[in-house]
Order: structure tokens, then C-alpha cells, then sequence
């Protein structure tokens, strides 16, 4: 048994043998490094990104704004590329690695012919769409009804979690681009946190204490 065929085994225990042998045998196996850009707005998907190791964040644009959609971690597919994908439509999402990060490019015609002959893939995409339901609802949900100040402190504390650390070292300006706001308002609202005690700001980072 490979390497990589071990590592499909631990973490998408559901899948059928044979289907993890023909990921293997027909898909790209490729380590990006942090923040580069795997996709872009209005590109055509051929490939589904299945990540095994880092983290890739998905973005949208309205205008001259960006919003950021959901990370995709270890285990994860990206499910609006699964949909742009099967439906040859161009992208309108944005994905680029946080971290270096190893993804199992699957090819879309492939994942056709999949869905068909090995089940289990579908609960694959299923529980994609479950959990981006999930996070987009909340993200609608904070934009709608939260403050930002509390936008910004839920932002470092999701931050925080993915890279299993209380502390986070992110420019100003990368918050801003993510929340649809401002640079000047992300720093002001940040020194309001850390008044209030939640955060503490260093030349290390911020660091979550509460």
C-alpha cells in the first residue's frame, strides 16, 4: 500500500478501495506553497482540489470588494468548484493556499464518471455541501446582524483554531480584504479589542484571551 493510499484510507475512510486506487492512479498529486493562488475568477474548473495537508481559503468579489467565503482544511474538497465544474460554468470564486498545502487535483470528467460507478464519493460532496451550507448562512447571518468589531474577533478566533495556535501574525490589510472593509477601520476597531481585553497585540501578532 503507498503513502498515499494510506493517508486516503485514514482520513475518507468511506470510500471503496478501488475508488481510492483510481484517485490515485488518474489524479495530480501537488504540494503548493503558502499564498499562492490555485484559482481564479472566471476560469473554467477542470480540476477539484482534495486536500490532504495545509489550508486553502475561498474568496468572492462584489465590485472593487472581497469577501472570504470558507477555508477548506485537511480532508475537504472545495464544493463551489465541484459545482462549476459539473456544470462547465466559468468560476466565480477565488482560492489560494494559506499554508503550504498538499491537494489531490481530481479531474472533473473523472468525478463524473465516479459518481456513477463508487457511491461513496457522493458522501464526499454531500458533506461539503452540508458544511459550506453552514458556514455561508453565518456568514450572511454576521454580515447582516453583527458589528464588525465582532466580525473582526470571530475572524481571529476561526484564524486562531485553524492554525491550532492562540496567536496569529496576519497584516491589517489581509483582515480588511477578507471582512469587505477598510484598513484603517480593521486597525481601529482591533486597538478597541484589545481595550476590551479580548486580544493583545505584539510584534508576534495577536494573540486571543478570551
Amino acid at each position: 500500500m503507498t503513502e498515499l493510499s494510506s493517508l486516503l484510507k485514514q482520513k475518507l475512510p468511506y470510500l471503496e478501495s478501488n475508488l481510492i486506487e483510481e484517485i490515485i492512479a488518474k489524479s495530480s498529486d501537488v504540494t503548493f506553497p503558502a499564498h499562492q493562488q490555485i484559482l481564479r475568477e472566471g476560469q473554467y474548473i477542470k480540476t477539484i482540489p482534495l486536500v490532504i495537508s495545509g489550508l486553502l481559503k475561498v474568496n468572492t468579489s462584489h465590485g472593487a470588494k472581497e469577501i472570504l467565503l470558507y477555508y477548506i482544511q485537511s480532508s475537504e474538497s472545495c464544493i463551489m468548484s465541484f459545482a462549476f465544474g459539473m456544470s462547465a460554468e466559468p468560476s466565480n470564486i477565488a482560492a489560494h493556499t494559506e499554508s503550504e498545502t498538499r491537494v489531490i487535483l481530481l479531474n472533473v470528467d473523472d468525478v463524473k464518471k465516479w459518481i456513477t460507478l463508487y457511491p461513496s464519493i457522493n458522501m464526499l460532496f454531500f458533506n461539503q455541501y452540508n458544511n459550506r451550507y453552514k458556514d455561508l448562512v453565518e456568514t450572511i447571518g454576521n454580515l447582516i446582524y453583527e458589528k464588525l468589531d465582532f466580525r473582526i474577533y470571530q475572524y481571529l478566533k476561526q484564524r486562531a483554531s485553524l492554525n491550532n495556535s492562540d496567536t496569529i501574525n496576519i497584516p491589517h490589510r489581509e483582515i480588511a480584504d477578507d471582512l469587505a472593509s477598510s484598513r484603517e477601520v480593521v486597525s481601529r476597531l482591533l486597538k478597541k479589542l484589545e481595550l476590551e481585553n479580548k486580544i493583545s497585540i505584539s510584534k508576534d501578532g495577536m494573540k486571543i484571551l478570551v
